[in-house]
């Protein structure tokens, strides 16, 4: 099973990062802060995060928003807040292009939160189906594109998503 961590790494992979000074050093203060596990930095963990969603706002490239977006979702994870996980997913998903594959990535992160949330079963799996369907149509167009590297690294991927998928559904279903 993909966790969490390994998905998010997902994200950038084939573009690179979006985020600027000064998020770059919020963020990282922020996952400094998760990592010491005590409730006074969990506390200014909070506050950092709610500071970093004021840059939001001023972003004009979208890609950048979405990824702030879902810094602040894998934070609040961390912090063991699923319903605030879950609500910076959905607002960095309104940030990328629909079938672009950062929305794919960030579906199945949400995902993951979802199955989680015990009435949000439904939704995590229409994620994951969505985001395996993503991810087909992405390796057809890197087919067309013939770049092998990511047609191998979708078709892995898929491979994966499938069995997690089918994994989670017996799981939860039965």
């Amino acid at each position: 099973m993909n966790d969490i961590y390994d998905v998010f790494t997902w994200l950038n992979l084939f573009d690179g990062s979006k985020l600027v000074s000064p998020i770059i050093e919020i963020r990282d203060q922020i996952i400094e802060k998760i990592n010491n596990n005590d409730v006074k930095n969990s506390f200014e963990a909070y506050q950092a995060l709610e500071y970093i969603k004021l840059f939001e706002g001023d972003r004009i490239d979208t890609f950048e928003r979405g990824e702030i977006w879902a810094e602040c979702g894998l934070s609040f994870y961390r912090l063991g807040n699923p319903f605030e996980a879950q609500s910076s997913l959905l607002k960095a998903l309104e940030n990328y292009p629909p079938g672009s594959h950062e929305y794919a990535v960030i579906g199945w992160l949400l995902g993951i939160i979802q199955w989680s949330l015990e009435n949000k079963h439904s939704d995590a799996m229409k994620n994951w189906k969505r985001a395996i369907e993503n991810f087909g149509q992405l390796k057809i167009q890197a087919e067309f594109d013939r770049q092998r590297f990511k047609v191998d690294w979708y078709s892995e991927r898929i491979g994966e998503m499938d069995e997690n998928l089918r994994e989670k559904v017996l799981e939860k279903f039965s």
